[in-house]
């Protein structure tokens, strides 16, 4: 047979067909742009039996012979092969026996087209023929061998056989190919419809979350203002302009510091002039009692009896009560070298040898409360102090820190972990220390001689106040200082060394604590154990740079006292350190207590409590070797 006669023209493709598919009636749009027929022209695509792709085609689509027509009938020539069974196929096309045709594709965008009946169409418009095949059974019937044209089309219509019902294997395969675009098409709809539905419940927990992170704020603030009896004033301001509980808190401290600053309310102001204030005198009070003798020191009698009377105490024979505003009176006192944190100190001058320094002594005035304070290391490395105060007082306490979190999504969910406060409350603690005088020195009447034992009162009761901000137990009438509170790092301090400093710090900073008074205090035998061990081997490098007494290390001041546990290193922000003052100095003196050398024992008693208002911001290292 010579090759022309090999050659046949059939139809492929119409929209005359609407084929059913499980989701609906499909229709192959024939217009221009929806065919993608660049391989079906490219003289490769095949001619198959049936769309068996796993046998050996029997043909091939002539190259460029693929139209669509105006008509919208995909046409196209083929070319029969010389095997067997493309012999044997040929043979049957000559001979009518097969003249049904069909087309294998894909699907790449599909579009509601019409419903008719309950039944949806959908239009497959854009979409790529792969392979025409010769079938038994075909979808579209208006298709076929020998209607190439529309003249051969109407010559062959009447000698086309009877179709049944019914769909080939291959047909099958390519109607399921379609229907799995299709109903990827309808799963990222429903996909699109499930976000929008998520980001709508997210959006309306997020209301609720934050209307019930509102409320609460709100009544935190309102307890805090009740609970500290403030203004009205302040917390409406603090509700509606949206203050955070963390700022509202420092913002309370920082009024009932000040109010205790100006208090007039407490049982030891008396509303004494200045001018009064500094006529009060302890020693002439210790004289009177060591004498039992009251005629040179009524006014300091009469102060005692009215705040005695305002506690419901009775200032017997042998104590007395000195008025607030005499603890904030600046005195002299000669020849004192105090010791504050950020002064340089120096021990080269002896105030006893006028040539070795003596003369050059100053006098440096300060008030009974100064005295106290800067012989304490809780104080030095700012303690906060709430002074004049009337009663059991709360303050905001800090318990937990935030979390943030990263959202993997639009409507991935935020697990709450906010900032937690709680109250942290201060009841009164009395601290008492005993000091010696001798009767020769309270002879005296220079104005020294009342530094002098206002400083050594300060003193006894610096030193038991720093010992309940440092390591009180909480029991036996103690307050509870930083040692053993819930809360704090700890460590032990085996061979310390630079890596355990820095554990200290890391820990603080990993409580969300940037220390805005941090510092350092441990015993003067580990303090000269670090003076002498290096951050680097082979190198000057201190861990405590400067003396003993006071340093600094890793950035911050270090301060060594006998109030520390032995071999104990604290670090920590000390503005956390909350230190309450009831404004009662109590002093009771001893007049026997050294009879034959004239020595009278003076005990003097102060109320105070101390709190931590977070003990994230303070890390213990025990047993340092």
């Amino acid at each position: 047979m010579a090759e022309e006669n090999r050659t046949r023209k059939l139809s492929f493709s119409s929209e005359r067909a609407v084929v059913p598919r499980w989701f609906g009636g499909e229709i192959l749009d024939h217009n221009p742009g929806s065919v993608r027929s660049d391989f079906l022209n490219s003289g490769r695509a095949p001619l198959l039996l049936n769309h068996d792709t796993s046998a050996q085609p029997i043909g091939v689509v002539e190259k460029g012979s693929v139209q669509i027509g105006k008509d919208k009938v995909g046409r196209a020539s083929v070319r029969f092969g010389r095997t067997g069974s493309a012999q044997d196929a040929l043979t049957n096309v000559d001979d009518g026996i097969l003249a049904n045709t069909s087309v294998g594709y894909r699907v790449h965008e599909m579009r509601f087209d019409s419903e008719k009946d309950g039944e949806e169409n959908y239009r497959v418009v854009d979409w790529e023929p792969h392979e025409v095949s010769l079938v038994g059974v075909p979808a579209d019937r208006s298709v076929g061998i020998g209607r190439g044209d529309r003249e051969a089309d109407t010559t062959t219509r009447g000698t086309r056989m009877s179709e049944v019902n019914g769909a080939a294997a291959a047909e099958r395969a390519a109607a399921e190919e379609a229907a799995r675009n299709a109903e990827a098409v309808r799963q990222e709809r429903l996909r699109k419809e499930a976000e929008e539905t998520a980001r709508a419940e997210a959006a309306a927990r997020d209301r609720v979350g934050a209307e019930a992170l509102e409320g609460k704020r709100i009544k935190m603030i309102k307890d805090w203002c009740k609970e500290n009896k403030l203004e009205e004033r302040l917390e409406r301001q603090w509700i509606t302009s949206g203050a955070s509980v963390e700022v509202v808190a420092d913002e309370i401290l920082r009024i009932l510091k000040k109010r205790g600053e100006s208090s007039s309310s407490s049982a030891g102001n008396l509303g004494l002039s200045e001018h009064e204030a500094k006529q009060f005198s302890v020693v002439r009070a210790i004289r009177a009692i060591a004498e039992d003798n009251w005629k040179d020191a009524g006014f300091e009698a009469e102060c005692s009896r009215t705040i005695a009377a305002k506690l419901g105490k009775v200032a017997d024979g042998k104590r007395f009560f000195v008025p607030a505003e005499v603890r904030n009176v600046r005195r002299p006192v000669s020849g004192q070298r105090l010791n504050y944190a950020d002064r340089q100190q120096t021990r080269a001058d002896v105030v006893g040898t006028t040539t070795a320094g003596g003369y050059l002594v100053e006098t440096i005035n300060l008030s009974f409360i100064e005295l106290l304070r800067n012989r304490t290391v809780a104080f030095r490395l700012g303690a906060t102090v709430l002074s004049g105060l009337v009663g059991n007082v709360s303050i905001p306490k800090q318990t937990g820190a935030a979390t943030a979190y990263w959202l993997s999504s639009e409507t991935t969910q935020i697990t709450e972990v906010e900032q937690t406060f709680g109250q942290l409350a201060f009841t009164p603690h009395t601290v008492g220390g005993y000091t010696e005088i001798s009767r020769l020195l309270l002879l005296q009447s220079s104005p020294d001689v009342e530094g002098i034992v206002n400083a050594d009162l300060a003193a006894i009761i610096g030193i038991a106040v720093d010992a309940g901000v440092i390591n009180g137990t909480g029991s036996a009438g103690q307050p509870h200082g930083i040692v053993g509170l819930s809360g704090v790092g700890t460590a032990t301090g085996t061979s310390l060394a630079l890596a355990g400093l820095l554990t200290a710090q890391g820990t603080v900073g990993a409580a969300n604590v940037v220390p805005v008074s941090g510092g350092w205090t441990t015993t003067f035998t580990v303090s000269a154990l670090l003076r002498a061990r290096q951050e680097f081997s082979n190198t000057y490098s201190p861990l405590w740079y400067g003396s003993v007494w006071d340093g600094v290390m890793l950035g911050y001041p270090g301060i060594a006292s006998n109030q520390c546990p032995t071999g104990d290193v604290i670090f920590g922000d000390w503005a956390q350190v909350v230190v309450a003052e009831w404004g009662v100095l109590e002093v009771e003196v001893n007049p026997y207590a050294n009879f034959t050398a004239g020595i009278i024992g003076v005990r003097a008693m102060m109320t105070i409590d101390v709190g931590v208002r977070y003990p994230g911001g303070f890390y213990v290292i025990t047993s340092v070797t």
